[in-house]
C-alpha cells in the first residue's frame, strides 16, 4: 500500500522532469566542430538522458520493492526460527539480509551494465559518429535518475516512519498507558510498516543510487584518461569497463563470503 502510493508520487514527478530533461538539452550552445557525444546533437542527447534518467528510476525503485519483499519473508522466517533457538534465528536473519544487500547490488549493476550495451549498439555497432570511449557521459542520466528515487525514498520515507512512530507511543504509552509495541495498538502496524519502508526501503535505494554514481563517475574518468593518454581502443575499454568488473567481482566475493 505505501510503496503503491510513493512510486505513484515519484512517477508523477519523474515523468515531467523527464521532459523537462529533453527541453533543457535544447538551450545547449551549438559549436561549428563538435566532438564526442557533442556530435548526436542536442536533441539526441536530451533524449538519451531523459531515457537513462527513467530507467534509473525504474531500476531503482525495484530495487526498493525487493529489498522490502525480501525483508518481510525474512522476518516471518526469523520469528519462526526464534521459536526454537537464538542461533538459528540469527543465521537466518543475517542471510536475509546477505541475500538483500547481494540483490540490491546485482540489480544495481545489471542496469548500468544493459543500458551501456544499449547505448553501445545504438550508437558505435549502427554507426553515429562516436566511439565507444564517449559512451560513459551518457550514463549520467541514469545516475540521476537512481538519486531521484533515493531522494523521495529516503525524505518521505524517513517523514512516515517517524510519524508512525511518534504517533503510536503517544497513542499507546501516554494516552492508553500500554507497552511500545503492543498489538492492542492498532497504531503499532503503521509503526512497523514505517520501519520497514525507512529501514530497508530507503537504505536499498541509497545504496542503489550511491553504487550506481561511483560506478558512473569511475567509468568517466576512466574514458577521460583513455581520450587523452591516446590510447588505442583496446585498452580504453579496459578502463572505461573496471569499475563493472571490479564490482562484479565484489559480488562473487561477497556471496562466497
Amino acid at each position: 500500500g505505501f510503496l503503491r502510493v510513493q512510486y505513484s508520487a515519484i512517477a508523477s514527478f519523474a515523468v515531467p522532469l523527464a521532459g523537462l530533461i529533453v527541453l533543457s538539452y535544447q538551450f545547449r550552445p551549438n559549436t561549428d566542430d563538435p566532438k564526442g557525444v557533442a556530435i548526436l546533437g542536442n536533441t539526441v542527447l536530451g533524449i538519451v538522458a531523459a531515457s537513462g534518467f527513467v530507467f534509473g528510476a525504474v531500476c531503482s525503485a525495484i530495487s526498493g520493492y525487493t529489498s522490502m519483499w525480501v525483508a518481510a519473508q525474512s522476518n516471518i522466517r526469523v520469528a519462526s526460527a526464534g521459536r526454537r533457538t537464538y542461533a538459528e534465528a540469527l543465521v537466518v536473519c543475517f542471510r536475509g539480509g546477505a541475500f538483500s544487500a547481494v540483490l540490491n547490488l546485482t540489480l544495481c549493476i545489471a542496469g548500468v551494465t544493459s543500458f551501456y550495451l544499449i547505448l553501445h549498439f545504438i550508437f558505435v555497432q549502427l554507426g553515429s559518429g562516436i566511439s565507444a570511449t564517449d559512451l560513459p557521459m551518457l550514463l549520467v542520466g541514469y545516475g540521476f535518475g537512481a538519486s531521484f528515487v533515493a531522494l523521495f525514498m529516503q525524505l518521505g520515507g524517513g517523514i512516515y516512519t517517524k510519524a508512525a512512530d511518534v504517533g503510536a507511543d503517544l497513542v499507546g504509552k501516554v494516552e492508553q498507558s500500554i507497552p511500545e509495541d503492543d498489538p492492542r495498538n492498532p497504531a503499532t502496524i503503521a509503526d512497523l510498516v514505517g520501519d520497514m519502508v525507512g529501514d530497508c526501503v530507503g537504505s536499498s535505494a541509497d545504496v542503489f543510487e550511491s553504487v550506481a554514481a561511483e560506478i558512473i563517475g569511475a567509468m568517466i574518468l576512466g574514458s577521460t584518461l583513455a581520450n587523452e593518454s591516446g590510447l588505442g581502443k583496446n585498452h580504453a575499454a579496459k578502463f572505461i569497463l573496471f569499475p563493472l568488473i571490479v564490482h562484479a567481482m565484489d559480488i562473487i566475493v561477497s556471496t562466497i563470503g
